[in-house]
């Protein structure tokens, strides 16, 4: 009810205060990017580099395009009315969903929090996401940045809610009014989240794991293609969404592939 309430609010506002939100954020980002790592490196396990990249810097690439293009694709957009309605005119616009829902894995804690955070701001949305059980207690600190930085532009305080909790809250987020949801997960969780919004007919938004294949032809530079393999592997110890995870190498180089990969695969260790 709170969100609700908040996003009647928000959703007037323009496209110049929204971007200045956004900017807030991207300066925060940019200023305490190491704090971001550390944090974001302990509540999910994967090294301070990792972090760097797929948490601040992916990041920093939406909220600059959404800054750049956003406005542009949400737009009015003029359509032909066709020979049999001429003296009509067509046109599609483009409004607030309402409240949305998300339901964010553990694997990339401040980045999984903050995409479709930035997303529905700018269109206008307010957001109750609910975080891994696994990454909870990163989002206290998530939760403050954000506070602060919703209060730093005169956004009402409950555009965003951060909850927690196993499976009865995600079920509770889903079954609970929000007018779209976003599910990122396992497909054996994504059919039940699912089923529960059928039930009230709530559109959603649906990215599950699977079996990323990898396929190495017999012409492949392998000097570029292990160092890649490698990357498809092991970034955020294979918890990643476009992670490789299976290998299929053509039989003429099967062996120097395998040879490469190993080399390189014992000089790795864990750690920060």
């Amino acid at each position: 009810a709170k969100a609700a309430a908040a996003q009647k609010i928000w959703a007037k506002s323009s496209f110049a205060k929204r971007r200045e939100l956004l900017r807030v954020i991207q300066r925060f980002i940019l200023e305490e990017q190491d704090t971001i790592c550390r944090v974001s490196a302990r509540d999910s396990g994967k090294p301070l580099v990792d972090a760097a990249f797929g948490e601040v810097l992916v990041t920093l690439e939406k909220i600059r395009w959404l800054c750049n293009e956003g406005e542009h694709w949400l737009k009015p957009e003029y359509r032909s009315s066709g020979a049999m309605m001429f003296y009509k005119k067509a046109r599609v616009e483009y409004h607030p969903v309402g409240v949305m829902g998300a339901i964010v894995p553990w694997n990339y804690p401040f980045h999984n929090v903050f995409n479709p955070l930035v997303a529905n701001l700018f269109a206008g949305n307010a957001l109750v996401v609910k975080v891994s059980e696994y990454a909870s207690w990163s989002s206290q600190y998530y939760g403050r940045v954000i506070d602060a930085a919703l209060e730093a532009v005169g956004a009402p305080k409950d555009l965003v809610q951060i909850i927690t909790g196993y499976g009865e809250a995600g079920n509770a987020l889903v079954t609970g009014g929000v007018q779209k949801l976003v599910f990122v997960g396992s497909t054996g969780i994504g059919r039940k989240v699912m089923e529960a919004a059928a039930k009230t007919l709530t559109p959603v938004v649906l990215e599950l794991g699977g079996k990323d294949p990898f396929i190495v032809c017999a012409d492949a530079n392998l000097n570029q293609v292990v160092p890649m393999a490698l990357r498809g592997a092991f970034q955020s110890c294979g918890q990643n969404c476009a992670g490789a995870e299976r290998f299929y190498v053509h039989e003429k180089i099967h062996d120097k592939f395998l040879a490469k990969v190993l080399e390189s695969a014992k000089q790795l260790r864990q750690g920060w």
